[in-house]
């Protein structure tokens, strides 16, 4: 759908480019919400399309530039709220580097923001520049590029609707649970001991429902745990323990191959330990190996 959206306004821009220009946030809205909402788009998120309609013969007039200006900074604001609110939730399901990683998502927030640059150069250029046909067409066919690189991309990124779906009904799992009284502490520190003794946070695959189930619980109940053990969600106690691993694997090491080290230490993407690593140690992995020698 985003793609041919996208071949489809590379066609307008030719003809109608101040009528064009109306429709890009809205997609970027459905783009969005497509990945992030539970139940995927709706048949409501399309009357977030009825307003630029509606506009459309207006834009001769001043009515047409407001409109737009609060088009972009409402849509622009919810994105970049829903996709923060979305990446958190997510770290509650699955370490940052697994498949469902939310960097994809967040790919559609940088076009957002690429956009609203071509959209300022615009507006700094004379009015004799922009009323050139050629200086139209540039800017048209770059803006559908961009719409067309978000349905592109919206198309093969992983069905997170889904993951979204789960990631809600987790938060709704929790928000019912009740505090584990204080008997239930030492099961839940018995939980986690399990987690270190077999190693489960290895495994690149790992995320909160497969670990709950080699440990014979509930996801809620886990991950409860370790916000009670350790102060964490599940990606941060896993990104812990997978660094700890790391270190522990130079110490014992030192001439170690730092990407060898990362894989047998459960990442599958060196990009990620690189962050995760840089965000726990507040250093390089580099600078941190330097100061062991």
């Amino acid at each position: 759908m985003f793609i041919v959206a996208g071949m489809l306004m590379a066609v307008l821009t030719m003809f109608y480019m101040e009528g064009f220009v109306l429709f890009i946030f809205p997609m970027y809205h459905l783009a969005v919400r497509q990945n992030t909402a539970p139940e995927g788009i709706t048949k409501w998120d399309w009357l977030s399309l009825v307003p630029s309609f509606l506009f459309v013969p207006y834009t001769d007039t001043v009515f047409f530039t407001i409109f737009l200006c609060i088009q972009i900074a409402v849509i622009t604001v919810w994105s970049i709220i829903s996709v923060r609110r979305y990446n958190r939730r997510l770290a509650e399901l699955y370490d940052t580097s697994s498949d469902a990683s939310s960097d994809d998502i967040s790919q559609v927030l940088i076009f957002m923001i690429i956009t609203i640059v071509v959209f300022l150069i615009w507006l700094l250029l004379p009015d004799g520049a922009t009323s050139v046909l050629p200086v139209q067409i540039v800017f048209a066919v770059f803006l559908s590029i961009l719409q067309f690189m978000v349905g592109y991309h919206t198309y093969y990124m992983k069905d997170t609707s889904s993951i979204a779906a789960e990631l809600a009904e987790i938060a709704e799992e929790t928000i019912e649970a009740e505090p584990s009284a204080s008997g239930e502490r030492v099961e839940d520190d018995a939980l986690i001991r399990k987690v270190l003794a077999d190693e489960l946070y290895l495994d690149p695959t790992a995320s909160l429902v497969s670990i709950a189930e080699k440990l014979g619980t509930n996801r809620t109940y886990l991950s409860n745990s370790i916000h009670a053990c350790r102060g964490q969600n599940f990606s941060e106690f896993i990104n812990m323990l997978r660094v700890n691993y790391f270190m522990d694997l130079v110490r014992k090491d030192p001439g170690v191959n730092v990407k060898e080290a990362a894989i047998r230490s459960g990442y599958s993407n060196l990009q990620s330990f690189y962050r995760n690593f840089s965000d726990i140690m507040k250093m390089t992995p580099k600078v941190w190996i330097s100061k062991q020698l």
